[in-house]
């Protein structure tokens, strides 16, 4: 009888260990929340213990990641309306930050490329819009500098392209 509930004990802690124990990749981080609490430092690259019951990892990818800013129209210096779309690369340079500051990060990111893309093509005419493409991502990019590092994000390039 104790052989049997010994073997259950040892399978019972095996199945525990199993679940907590994750593996982040070099270019992920573990943000732990313990009891709803955020743990005071990332965890990871490597082998990370997660106690099951009390813990929640949430991941955060520090690898350089593209976002597409949906076509919208926007009303150029010249009053006319033209259609531009954005593609946005970011990195995440604090993965606590970037998910305690705002509810959706990316999301923000993509809201924010928004906002400053109708504002930069208000500078321009409608008819140098397809010329001046790297200078309004410059001033989109320009733009989301400083909200995007609240977020602890940093925004590497904003590419337009007239649609």
């Amino acid at each position: 009888m104790n052989v049997g509930i010994t073997v259950a004990v040892v399978l019972a802690l095996a199945a525990y260990l199993y679940t907590s124990i994750r593996v982040i990749p070099g270019h992920e981080r573990a943000v732990i929340f313990r009891l709803g609490r955020i743990q005071p430092q990332p965890k990871g690259p490597g082998i990370v213990m997660v106690i099951v019951p009390i813990d929640r990892a949430v991941r955060v990818s520090l690898a350089e990641q593209k976002l597409d800013v949906p076509a919208q129209d926007v009303v150029t210096r010249d009053e006319l309306t033209r259609r531009v779309a954005a593609e946005v690369a970011f990195r995440v340079l604090d993965p606590i930050r970037a998910l305690t500051e705002s509810a959706d990060y990316q999301d923000n990111i993509v809201k924010l490329a928004s906002v400053g893309l109708l504002n930069s093509c208000r500078q321009v005419d409608a008819d140098e819009v397809g010329a001046q493409t790297a200078t309004i991502g410059a001033a989109v990019k320009k733009f989301m500098e400083d909200p995007a590092s609240q977020l602890g994000v940093f925004v590497s390039q904003v590419n337009v392209v007239e649609a």
